[in-house]
């Protein structure tokens, strides 16, 4: 999970791909896929995330 600002910034590298869980949230999806935190909500929206969302109440998680 990015906690903070900055990591935002950065992708992530192999070792850190290779480390995540099959299910993230939306903005380490968007960090590992290099996307700004306003494109990865407005595909989400728009149902043209590159992988599959799951919304779970409120919140959505990401499949990598």
């Amino acid at each position: 999970m990015i906690t903070r600002r900055d990591d935002a910034s950065r992708g992530l590298t192999r070792e850190e791909l290779l480390a995540l869980p099959a299910a993230v949230d939306l903005e380490t999806a968007n960090r590992a896929l290099s996307l700004s935190r306003t494109t990865g909500y407005d595909l989400v929206k728009r149902g043209r995330y590159p992988c599959t969302v799951l919304r779970l109440g409120n919140a959505s998680r990401s499949g990598l």
